[in-house]
């Protein structure tokens, strides 16, 4: 690795290792507080241990039978009282270890909810943007856990492995080196693997997604009609195998290579371990050592050894989990760079609306989806947009909402920049009803509060938008009605037909109190006589509200004192409906295309 990189590698590791001590800071001390006292008890079990068997064979030395429980029984209380206490540190260790990890990993999907927040829709127009989440939403829960988990363990092992050399260096100091020498390759083993492992996962982050993306489509309800019918399982199941198999077998090869490095520092190690044991076994034989030395060698160097494995499996631990646990420091450093453009604070001001040279073209580049865009909206006015398919309405009206930002020209409202303002505080003034709106799988009336969540589950207010979306009487056909559950995601669930759902997002659009409105294609979805009902039902809405439609429908475009039609992200034409009809242009041919009523 280069110096730059293994600089970067060090201050990512440091950054994420401050902020999962930050996730549960309350566990995290306890976890540690209970290593503390767990890595002393080994010393003292096993001195006690020492001194029964020094006691035990002087007994049986000098025969004196009477006086052999003075002795015997204080340590052998104090080596049962000893064992008890490590039993129950490991016991407590285990709990409180659980819920570190679940206080971990809930505080990072919290996290990633949070940055997910402040990405702005532009955001998820990138790749690189939908490879950070993926890593984060796989690796970073687990992994944060995983490594708040290791950092205890860490420090648990390696002082109960600092006592052990304390003891053995009073007893054979050889030994004590012998074992740390033996550890020291495989230091530099479990490391490179970690290095490597992580390295190749980032590199295999897109075929990943793509085996996602293709399991997803095999088990989504959304997918399941194209899927079934044109007979599409065995072959995406096929190129999800393909995928799975490719990455099973990448991982293999890693493990494989680790396997065999492991092998060999384990023969030097046990090599050092036994080498130890024969020469003290000489010693005892020879008198140069006590029989309870022997046994404190033994004991000493067996528990030495698996704290030593545990301190490096830990610190190995630390290092990977590390690496893939800053996938959530990576996402959330995309966001902030993502909201740095648009963190400012003052409140939107109210008045006209004006759209002054807008231009817009998606992150990925390629083609402006608008270009010279220049329109107003006075206060309780109406305004439509018509146009061709991929012409930029919505993306115009997304523009409006602050879910984008324009990438050239300006939007005022009241003669202020909105860039100037607070786009949360923007928003919060906006309402809108998208063409791809959200089927929500909760009640009705939930689908319908939801677009207001500071007003609560306000049935009255719920009731009159469902009324001016005429789905009152799709609700009330329901078993619960407002409080049935809508969709298949969960248990008595009830589905809707597109149409009917349709009404319930124009509902939801009702429902929130907005200054500006925003509907696009209200009545698509909607049979002629229905859309007829809805749009009556807005002619009275709407007056003396600020509104933007968006439709190919003339009833719908009837209702705006002024038509834009759009035309390859440009204005192509504008005027009332009356005055564009008669001019013969686009919008009147437009409106002689089939399926326009």
């Amino acid at each position: 690795m280069a110096e730059g990189e293994q600089k970067i590698t060090v201050v990512r590791l440091a950054r994420t290792l401050r902020l999962v001590w930050r996730l549960a800071p309350g566990w995290n001390a306890a976890a540690l507080g209970l290593a503390l006292v767990q890595s002393l008890l080994p010393l003292a079990s096993l001195y006690a241990l020492k001194l029964l068997v020094d006691a035990v064979a002087a007994a049986a030395v000098t025969g004196e039978a009477a006086q052999f429980w003075r002795p015997v029984l204080p340590l052998a209380v104090l080596s049962a009282v000893a064992a008890l206490l490590e039993a129950a540190g490991r016991s407590a260790a285990g709990h409180v270890g659980q819920s570190q990890a679940q206080a971990v990993g809930d505080a990072v999907a919290d996290r990633i909810h949070r940055a997910v927040a402040g990405l702005g829709l532009a955001s998820f127009e990138r790749p690189d943007t939908h490879d950070a989440l993926h890593r984060a939403q796989r690796e970073a829960p687990q992994r944060a856990a995983a490594l708040s988990g290791d950092l205890v363990a860490l420090l648990r092992s390696a002082l109960s492995l600092a006592a052990v050399a304390a003891l053995l260096a009073g007893q054979a100091w050889w030994a004590a080196l012998a074992l740390f020498i033996a550890a020291v390759p495989a230091v530099g083993i479990k490391l490179g693997f970690a290095r490597r492992f992580h390295a190749w996962e980032r590199r295999q982050t897109v075929r990943e997604r793509q085996s996602w993306y293709h399991h997803w489509m095999l088990t989504d309800p959304g997918h399941a009609a194209e899927v079934i019918l044109f007979g599409l399982n065995p072959m995406l199941a096929r190129r999800y195998r393909r995928l799975r198999l490719a990455l099973r077998l990448g991982r293999l090869k890693l493990f494989t290579r680790r396997w065999a490095g492991e092998i060999a520092v384990l023969s030097l190690s046990l090599a050092a371990v036994y080498g130890s044991l024969a020469l003290m076994a000489h010693q005892a034989v020879t008198g140069a050592a006590t029989l309870g030395s022997l046994v404190l060698l033994f004991q000493a160097l067996q528990r030495g050894g698996g704290y030593l494995q545990d301190a490096l499996a830990g610190l190995a631990g630390i290092y990977e989990h590390g690496l893939f646990a800053a996938a959530l420091p990576e996402l959330l450093d995309l966001a902030e760079r993502g909201g740095a453009a648009v963190r400012a604070t003052a409140v939107p001001s109210r008045g006209i609306i004006r759209l002054e040279g807008i231009g817009f073209q998606y992150p990925s580049g390629g083609r402006w989806a608008l270009r010279g865009i220049d329109l107003e909206l006075r206060p309780g006015e109406i305004l439509a947009l018509t146009g061709p398919n991929g012409s930029g309405k919505t993306t115009l009206v997304k523009l409006l909402c602050r879910l984008y930002e324009p990438s050239e020209g300006r939007i005022t409202a009241g003669g202020a920049d909105l860039r100037d303002s607070d786009p949360a505080a923007w928003r919060g003034r906006v309402s809108a009803m998208f063409q791809d709106h959200v089927r929500f799988n909760m009640t009705a009336g939930r689908n319908i509060a939801i677009s207001s969540p500071e007003r609560g589950f306000d049935d009255a207010a719920i009731r009159r938008a469902a009324e001016a979306a005429q789905a009152d009487r799709i609700i009330s056909a329901l078993p619960q009605q407002y409080r049935t559950v809508l969709g298949h995601w969960f248990a008595r669930g009830h589905d809707l037909s597109r149409g009917q759902w349709q009404r319930l997002a124009l509902a939801r659009a009702l429902f929130r109190p907005a200054d500006l409105l925003v509907l696009d294609e209200p009545t698509s979805g909607m049979d002629a006589e229905s859309a007829a009902a809805v749009l009556e039902t807005l002619g009275t809405l709407l007056k003396g509200r600020t509104a933007v439609i968006v439709s190919h429908q003339p009833a719908a475009l009837r209702l705006a004192g002024m038509i834009f039609v759009l035309d390859g992200g440009r204005i192509a034409e504008r005027g009332s409906h009356e005055s564009l009809s008669a001019a013969g242009g686009r919008y009147a041919a437009l409106l002689r295309r089939p399926g326009c009523r």
